[in-house]
């Protein structure tokens, strides 16, 4: 799946993605591949893991 960073709270390390389709997904900094600075808006390719807590993006990678 692909969408934008919806949310981010660098103090807490995580934040929330929008997707394509309009769903809300939680991503931890730890589910984000690569150094690369994190940034709102940013445009995320991701798999979807359903947790207790609700949608979880993982295996997330920056593409813009």
């Amino acid at each position: 799946m692909r969408g934008k960073l919806d949310k981010w709270f660098d103090d807490k390390g995580y934040g929330f993605i929008r997707a394509d389709d309009g769903k809300r997904l939680f991503v931890h900094n730890w589910d984000i591949y690569g150094t690369e600075t994190i940034r709102e808006r940013q445009r995320m390719e991701f798999k979807v893991k359903e947790t207790e807590k609700g949608l979880r993006a993982v295996f997330v990678k920056i593409v813009e």
